[in-house]
């Protein structure tokens, strides 16, 4: 354990990883609503693909493994950020050959539940689509859109989304991180009712 904590206090005091992309994850993954959203939104697709594989990280480290399991798999400057409870994430910086590309890693209670990757290079868009399509989808570039669903047999998702960057993310509806997700969604609306109620029932006396 002594290890890791060094290992992870050098990470974070090299002022080097915080990129401009690192910058706007992190503060989009400050609110749980992030989250909410996204998943929601996969939730309640309905032209959803049946994926030709497994959607996993690797095809040994399956949606639900442990952080260090992952962590240890990825070969590039990385930085971690905590910023809720329960939900650690792993930003990185990968360079395979001549692509180049961020990875996002979200672990809910030490589980990957939703990694993503972005590509900024838009030369590459298109061999990088293709062997999407070739891996997880039955579909051929001719007859792609900018936003593409698939779904495998253990309610595991991927989403294609090709706009100012080619962004594909990947997303488990397993492990209980939905479920957290709508609580606290419904804890946070039933707190506005409660606040709205309480301003009205005072406006009302001093009226």
């Amino acid at each position: 354990m002594e290890i890791i904590r060094k290992t992870l206090a050098r990470v974070l005091n090299t002022r080097k990883y915080y990129t401009s992309y690192y910058r706007n994850a992190i503060y989009k993954y400050t609110d749980f609503n992030s989250y909410f959203e996204l998943f929601s939104n996969i939730a309640s697709q309905t032209n959803v693909t049946i994926a030709k594989k497994e959607i996993a990280f690797l095809e040994d480290i399956p949606m639900g493994s442990s952080f260090n399991t992952v962590k240890n798999r990825i070969y590039g400057s990385f930085r971690i950020v905590r910023e809720l409870k329960h939900i650690t994430m792993l930003l990185s910086e990968i360079k395979l050959y001549d692509f180049k590309f961020t990875l996002e890693m979200h672990f809910f209670r030490d589980k990957l539940v939703f990694f993503k990757y972005v590509f900024k290079n838009k030369e590459q868009k298109d061999l990088l689509i293709d062997l999407v399509l070739k891996k997880y989808f039955n579909k051929e570039k001719e007859d792609r859109c900018n936003s593409l669903y698939a779904t495998d047999t253990n309610n595991n998702y991927i989403h294609l989304e090709d706009e100012v960057h080619l962004s594909i993310s990947y997303l488990t509806l397993n492990f209980g991180f939905f479920e957290y997700l709508t609580d606290l969604k419904e804890e946070e609306e039933m707190l506005i009712m409660t606040r709205n109620k309480t301003a009205v029932e005072e406006l009302f006396n001093k009226l």
